[in-house]
């Protein structure tokens, strides 16, 4: 038996030291969920793995950041981690979505860039590469809804292997481009009608506000006329 687990004494040494835990909110979701039990009603619509994996990895990028890997991450650090990513899945889509806000918020200041790749670090390289997965479930089109809604994605990109039909946010130069209103200007502007704090981290390509707004909210607040043959407001 000690060539495929450790021995009585090596296993009550090892209590001995291990750090106390609770059980965490995500552990009595699967004991409960395997024994028959109902579980809130987005994670109990997929597989059992593909809710657990879903609440550990968002739980992880925010609390200890977006670009965070789960190496070197304590027992306890994962079951905090699972509790904070089950608290916002056992909500379903409004649950994520704001999670996945703050977590984008706080890359995106801290990284100067609002694209979906570093302001969701981990959560975007899964869902958009690894290919090891067969289906990781309906996170997939809730995050792609996010970051359709939230951040610049170019009409025509393949997002999680659909392709984007429509711009819905946009960067100051490509705002320029369809408004036909300088950057410059558009910053400025912004300023003005209290659209931007002082402050607000531009990245260094000058082209990339970490705020970013819809074309509909910039007609209203700047009154300008976007031209509608070129693009259509949402």
């Amino acid at each position: 038996m000690d060539k495929v687990a450790p021995s009585d004494q090596e296993l009550s040494d090892q209590v001995a030291v291990a750090e106390a835990a609770s059980v965490s909110p995500l552990q009595t979701y699967v004991v409960g969920r395997l024994s028959g039990a109902e579980g809130p009603v987005w994670m109990d619509a997929q597989p059992i793995d593909q809710a657990a994996h879903v609440c550990k990895t968002i739980g992880i990028c925010r609390i200890h950041g977006a670009h965070s890997g789960i190496k070197g991450l304590t027992v306890k650090q994962l079951h905090e981690a699972g509790a904070v990513g089950m608290e916002a899945a056992s909500l379903g889509r409004e649950g994520i979505f704001a999670i996945l806000e703050e977590i984008a918020q706080k890359e995106s200041i801290k990284r100067h860039s609002g694209r979906a790749p570093s302001a969701l670090g981990r959560i975007y390289d899964w869902l958009q590469f690894d290919n090891d997965q067969d289906d990781a479930g309906p996170i997939k089109d809730v995050v792609r809804d996010f970051i359709i809604d939230h951040m610049p994605v170019e009409p025509g990109m393949v997002l999680f292997g659909s392709s984007v039909l429509k711009r819905k946010r946009h960067t100051v130069a490509t705002l320029s481009k369809v408004s036909g209103v300088h950057r410059k200007t558009l910053i400025e502007l912004w300023f003005l009608r209290g659209c931007l704090r002082e402050g607000t981290l531009m990245s260094s390509k000058a082209d990339e506000l970490s705020t970013l707004m819809t074309a509909r909210r910039l007609r209203v607040r700047l009154k300008i006329q976007l031209p509608s043959n070129r693009y259509q407001i949402t």
